[in-house]
């Protein structure tokens, strides 16, 4: 999967999951390396974010709503929620949230449908969001937060298109398109399902969450090469190769592709991005990650690019700012969002005393009595006894005292369903409301309204008439009761296949001409090319000799106000644009077989006959006559055509054969 890079193959990736997996069981590791890399020594990549102030957005037609959205009604297939981080979400107030909340549904949908998205200059974004009440720094707080949080919608840059009331995420322009955006999605998720499938093994073997982070971290590090590329500030570069099979991304893909996983696999990751406050230069970007019960940094790029593993893996705020990181912690950066939003590593994970597992349960509680559970540190094997909350009662359903009905409250007595308690308690029991029936279906007919009558099942009550509209006439392709004639008109009567009513269409005089009408074909056959034109129901083409043909031309003389067009279904292309009047339809030099065929009269006169044709086809010899339009031969059965024959004929003439079956498919 790339945009202007070659799709990579598995390989260099199947061969990373095995080096991780050949280092055998993941052990505890809590020695941090004393000495640190300075920030002159490690590589900061982080694209400074940018808001782009606009006077206004395109309106859309359909403005009802709180916020413009391209496919309201489309619902987001994938399980997208499971590789988000959540915490800063959860520390969010109301308004905060709500417009996290459209963002969310608006990104959703773009990942799910096919729209092309709109632009503002050079700047492509799909839907925008109104953030009122919120002033618009805050509601830029919450678009960067989402952005970093929720690495999975890849296809958006590091830009923010704003204006006084609303706001909007720019798309990278490779993803702008609806198609090309459809295609990115496809090949991202699939890359995606491999990369589960192959961490699954690993994740789900560890022991407890600290192995869980470590295997995904090891996985994150083994698999990227730090290097500026296309799509560096996306995780979408976490999941394309270069020409030389690298993974080319820079502390943004690192960043992202950790927490994506790690919210995957269950633990609670969060993005931490800082920038510049003012000027050019690269920011830098890691992740926060909860393993019992306390936060800890994350490095993957600098433990990538400074080829260690340890220095950087679950570190405190006060470590981070002692080292490198310090830079980026100063007063020139800033947190590219709330600063309330992004929890506190209290201290290192192996300053902790002990690291808690739950391994026994001593005994159970009970619905009012406590119970006791055994932890045990998963380093040194201490152990530690915590006492279970009671279960408090679970009721039954109980046995109903009185019924309640569609608008009067009930009650019943329930009791305590867990053994050895004798609780019993008197619960009211809501109204039911009504219960409406499938309805009572009073038909449409053609000419007439029907209805539905929709009733309570319980107590009866009409609760809704719904109109059925007439459905009008359904008629059929009418039967010639008198022929017309050079002298005479004639009479069609269409019958309706609904309610049996009749209705009468004079067919006028038929021109002078008709006797003359001529059509005229030619076919172009395999090994022969083109033969001479065959008429009025002549064979054009082989049979017996399993030749194709290959292209067709038609023609009618006769009638100056008489005119064909035609089209052909042709191997591995498909039916064919219609052509007209002796033009080619198929193909010449391609060896591409027919394999059917379409036939139309036009120009004014066309109601006043009819075009009859059949094919002969492989395997099946020849079919039943198609007429004024309707497919003759075959589709998706690979046989191909070998000769045809076709005649005009006055509108209610007698088909010149049997007309059941001229197509198969």
């Amino acid at each position: 999967m790339n945009k202007k890079k070659k799709h990579h193959s598995y390989i260099a990736f199947i061969l990373s999951v095995a080096i991780l997996l050949c280092t055998g069981p993941f052990t505890a590791r809590y020695v941090h390396a004393e000495e640190k890399k300075t920030s002159g020594e490690l590589p900061a990549g982080l694209k400074p974010i940018q808001v782009v102030e606009v006077d206004s957005f395109e309106e859309d037609a359909d403005a009802a709503g709180e916020y413009r959205l391209f496919a309201k009604s489309v619902a987001a297939s994938a399980d997208f929620a499971s590789y988000s981080g959540t915490y800063c979400y959860s520390r969010m107030n109301e308004n905060e949230r709500s417009l996290y909340d459209k963002l969310t549904l608006a990104s959703d949908a773009l990942m799910s449908n096919t729209v092309d998205c709109r632009k503002n200059g050079n700047y492509c974004y799909a839907s925008t969001c109104t953030y009122a009440p919120l002033t618009k720094a805050q509601a830029l707080s919450v678009a960067w937060a989402f952005y970093y949080q929720n690495p999975q919608y890849f296809f958006y840059d590091s830009y923010v298109l704003t204006s006084s009331t609303e706001l909007a995420l720019v798309l990278y322009s490779d993803f702008a398109a609806g198609s090309a955006r459809a295609e990115a999605v496809a090949e991202f998720q699939g890359e995606l399902r491999l990369i589960l499938n192959e961490l699954d093994q690993t994740v789900n073997a560890a022991a407890n969450d600290y192995e869980k982070e470590y295997a995904i971290y090891r996985f994150v590090v083994d698999r990227l090469n730090y290097a500026h590329s296309e799509f560096d500030q996306s995780v979408y570069s976490c999941f394309i190769r270069s020409e030389d099979g690298s993974c080319d991304t820079v502390c943004a893909g690192f960043s992202k592709l950790f927490c994506m996983l790690a919210n995957h696999y269950g633990l609670p990751a969060v993005n931490a991005a800082y920038s510049p406050k003012a000027g050019s230069g690269g920011g830098h970007a890691w992740s926060k990650v909860y393993l019992y019960g306390g936060w800890y940094n994350v490095d993957t790029t600098w433990a990538k690019t400074g080829q260690d593993l340890e220095s950087y893996l679950n570190r405190s705020d006060a470590v981070f700012q002692a080292d490198g990181h310090k830079m980026y912690l100063g007063s020139s950066f800033e947190l590219n969002f709330d600063e309330a939003w992004l929890p506190e590593a209290v201290e290192d994970y192996a300053d902790e005393e002990h690291h808690w597992a739950e391994t026994a349960v001593d005994s159970e509680p009970s619905c009012e009595a406590y119970g006791l559970v055994t932890y045990t540190c998963i380093d040194c094997g201490e152990e530690k006894t915590v006492t279970l909350p009671a279960l408090g009662h679970l009721w039954g359903s109980g046995a109903v005292t009185k019924a309640p009905s569609c608008t009067g409250y009930g009650e019943s007595t329930v009791a305590c369903t867990r053994p050895g308690c004798s609780e019993k308690i008197k619960t009211p029991i809501a109204p039911l409301g009504h219960t409406s029936d499938s309805g009572t279906v009073t038909k449409a007919g053609c000419t007439k309204n029907g209805k539905i009558v929709y009733k309570c099942k319980t107590c009866g009550k009409i609760l809704k008439k719904t109109v059925l509209k007439k459905t009008g006439h359904t008629w059929d392709s009418g039967k010639i009761k008198r022929k017309a004639t050079e002298t005479k008109t004639g009479l069609l009567v269409y019958t309706c296949k609904k309610c049996g009513a009749t209705k009468k269409e004079t067919l006028p005089k038929l021109p002078a001409t008709a006797k003359n009408v001529s059509v005229s074909y030619q076919t172009h056959v395999q090994n022969i090319g083109w033969q001479n034109f065959a008429k009025n129901g002549e064979t054009a083409g082989t049979t017996g000799a399993s030749l194709r043909l290959e292209a067709v031309k038609l023609r009618v003389s006769g009638d100056s106000k008489l005119g064909v067009k035609y089209r052909t279904h042709v191997q591995h292309l498909g039916w064919q644009s219609y052509v007209a009047n002796g033009t080619m339809n198929g193909s010449t030099g391609m060896s591409l077989r027919l394999e059917a065929v379409e036939m139309e009269l036009t120009g004014a006169h066309k109601s006043l006959y009819d075009i009859y044709y059949r094919v002969h086809v492989q395997n099946y010899g020849w079919l039943d006559w198609a007429k004024n339009g309707a497919p003759a031969g075959s589709e998706g059965l690979s046989l191909r055509m070998e000769a045809m024959e076709v005649v005009v004929l006055p509108k209610g003439t007698k088909a010149p054969g049997k007309t059941a079956h001229p197509f198969i498919q």
